[in-house]
């Protein structure tokens, strides 16, 4: 719940009494153990701490292939967290290749029209577009919108997501209506499913900032990028790479702004567009 709804500091101390008391118990070649492995893992990955994201991904994957098997869910979601991680670090040949083996399992054992296989395919579509196969990636993030909203619901953060990407597609192709239409989308969902103060309704208002100034609307753009920020800085603080590119897109003196640039690119390798 804490690691979901941003508050990742709770998260890290409550999944490192986790590990202690499982390792304790279970010892560390146990599934138990390899969950809260994965799960500290994904908190460093939201952290943009993506060499322990890693350290711990790993561990918990020798575990679930040595005793659950390679054909089994769990050995699935972890192969998902080492690509979203991989993303993340902007090496997207290793990226596909677990997103890939992650939904070569999930076909097999959840079939086609499962939550978590539309995960898997969005991921996919997320390493098309950043790649720049526009069209690829819109037929996976569609296929897996299609999915999520059957079992899901209109109104799930997943499915916000979706709407998102698919924003964040047409943004690309030019189709900047169609941007804003699924953008507001993800916005309304999120605010309503995560509240005003997540980072990834941020991340939401960032990209709409980032639409209008594809439109050359600066007011609109700066008020978008300004309400980013805010929620950035209280939530994740201000060194995060996230806090200091949307502060390089408001403020006025542009040798802060490529500072704040480069310090967030440096820091974790993130970079937009």
């Amino acid at each position: 719940f804490l690691r979901d709804y941003g508050k990742y500091g709770k998260a890290e101390e409550i999944y490192s009494r986790s590990i202690a008391l499982r390792e304790e118990l279970y010892g560390e070649e146990h599934p138990a153990t390899a969950t809260v492995y994965n799960g500290i893992g994904e908190v460093y990955y939201r952290l943009a701490d993506y060499d322990k994201a890693l350290e711990y991904h790993f561990k918990a994957l020798d575990i679930s292939k040595k005793i659950l098997g390679e054909n089994h869910t769990d050995t699935a979601t972890v192969y998902n967290s080492i690509g979203l991680v991989y993303h993340k670090q902007l090496d997207y040949d290793n990226a596909l290749k677990f997103y890939l083996n992650c939904l070569d399992i999930r076909k097999k054992v959840l079939g086609e029209d499962h939550t978590d296989t539309a995960i898997s395919y969005s991921n996919i579509g997320s390493y098309y577009l950043y790649t720049g196969d526009n069209n690829r990636a819109l037929e996976y993030y569609s296929k897996a919108l299609k999915i999520v909203k059957m079992t899901l619901g209109e109104e799930h953060s997943y499915t916000a997501t979706l709407n998102s990407n698919i924003g964040n597609v047409y943004s690309k192709l030019a189709d900047y209506e169609k941007a804003l239409e699924y953008s507001f989308k993800a916005l309304e969902i999120r605010k309503i499913v995560l509240g005003e103060e997540h980072p990834e309704t941020a991340s939401t208002y960032h990209h709409i900032g980032e639409v209008y100034i594809d439109l050359a609307e600066c007011d609109n753009a700066s008020m978008y990028f300004t309400k980013a920020y805010e929620i950035y800085k209280k939530v994740l603080g201000e060194n995060h790479p996230k806090t200091l590119l949307s502060y390089s897109f408001i403020t006025t003196d542009p040798e802060i702004a490529l500072d704040s640039f480069f310090k967030a690119f440096e820091t974790n390798k993130i970079i937009t567009n």
